[in-house]
């Protein structure tokens, strides 16, 4: 039987999967949803094993709630929180990468919050998925340098196995 396809989406993908997000990319208009949507189905059919540290749920929600006072109506931003709670991400605890994390911290400069997702997938052996390698902090080449299966949205296509 073949390996399944494991990914680590990190909360850049999981905000355009569940509302509409454009973004400037290399000073063209970037439709980040239209890519986002491939990984949320592929999860959503159960076609790959994804993987996040739990703390993903309080960030997507945050997001969620944000939306709301951007003009998205409360009504949608519950309906797309219950449809993101719904996928079969194994949320994976603190305990299980914290020392992982703290030390892509401290050794290799990964931001805090970016080295949880980068601690997930390295001991998940899975890819991580982040939406663009032109975050202010450098989050993706810092990344690449420690675990050679990071993937950009902006840069790749999610294609389902």
């Amino acid at each position: 039987m073949p390996k399944r396809r494991r990914i680590v989406p990190d909360n850049s993908v999981m905000i355009p999967a569940f509302f509409p997000e454009e973004i400037i990319y290399r000073d063209n208009r970037f439709d980040a949803s239209k890519r986002a949507e491939r990984i949320a189905d592929a999860i959503r059919g159960t076609s790959v094993d994804a993987y996040a540290p739990d703390q993903l749920v309080y960030e997507f929600t945050k997001v969620a709630r944000r939306k709301t006072t951007e003009g998205a109506r409360v009504e949608d931003a519950t309906g797309q929180l219950h449809w993101f709670r719904a996928l079969p991400i194994r949320l994976v605890s603190v305990p299980e990468i914290e020392d992982k994390a703290w030390t892509l911290m401290t050794e290799h400069a990964i931001p805090p919050p970016d080295s949880w997702y980068l601690a997930c997938a390295m001991i998940q052996k899975a890819e991580l998925w982040i939406l663009s390698r032109e975050e202010r902090d450098h989050f993706g080449d810092h990344a690449l340098a420690v675990h050679q299966q990071v993937f950009f949205l902006t840069e790749h296509q999610f294609d389902k196995p």
